[in-house]
C-alpha cells in the first residue's frame, strides 16, 4: 500500500486553515470583553460630561443683559390744576418711573425727591397768596425729561 499524503497548498492564496482551538476562543472573548467594557466606561463618561455642562453651563455675561428702555411717564394725581389752597403749604403726589429724580418748583419753593420702586413721589410744597405757577419735572437716566405745570391760588383770607 502507498501511503498518501495530504495536498500541499499550490498557491500563496491556498492555505491550510486550523479550526479554532479552545485558546484561541478564550483570546477572542477576552478581547470582546476588554471592547465592551472600553466602549461601556466611554458612554458612561460621555453621558456625565453631557450632564455636567448641562448643569454647569456658563453664566450670560453681564454686558449682554440689557435692561429694556422704558419711557418715561409723569402723572399728577393731586392737587389738580386750579385748586383753591387754604394753607400755605400743599401736597403734591404722582406718579413717574421707578427711582425718578422729580423736582417740584413754586414761586416760594423748590423740592427734590425720588420716586419710590413703583414710582409713586410725594412731597409738600410752599405756596405765596395770589395764584402759584406749579411746575412739576421728572428726569429719567436716559436724559429724557417730563414736565406738568398746574397753577394753584392760595387765599390767606379763606
Amino acid at each position: 500500500m502507498k501511503e498518501v499524503k495530504p495536498a500541499q497548498p499550490t498557491s500563496s492564496r491556498e492555505k491550510s486553515v486550523t479550526p479554532p482551538t479552545e485558546t484561541t476562543s478564550v483570546i477572542v472573548q477576552t478581547k470582546t470583553n476588554k471592547t465592551i467594557w472600553i466602549l461601556g466606561a466611554l458612554v458612561i463618561l460621555l453621558a456625565a460630561l453631557g450632564i455636567w455642562k448641562f448643569i454647569y453651563k456658563p453664566a450670560v455675561p453681564v454686558s449682554t443683559i440689557l435692561p429694556q428702555a422704558q419711557a418715561l411717564i409723569l402723572a399728577v394725581n393731586s392737587p389738580a390744576d386750579g385748586t383753591l389752597a387754604v394753607n400755605n403749604e400743599i401736597l403734591v403726589t404722582g406718579i413717574t418711573s421707578p427711582n425718578t429724580t422729580v423736582v417740584i418748583y413754586t414761586e416760594s419753593d423748590e423740592v427734590i425727591v425720588t420716586s419710590d420702586a413703583n414710582g409713586k413721589f410725594e412731597s409738600t410744597v410752599k405756596l405765596t397768596s395770589g395764584i402759584n405757577s406749579l411746575n412739576i419735572y421728572a428726569f429719567g437716566d436716559d436724559g429724557s425729561e417730563k414736565t406738568v405745570s398746574l397753577d394753584i391760588v392760595y387765599d390767606q383770607e379763606s
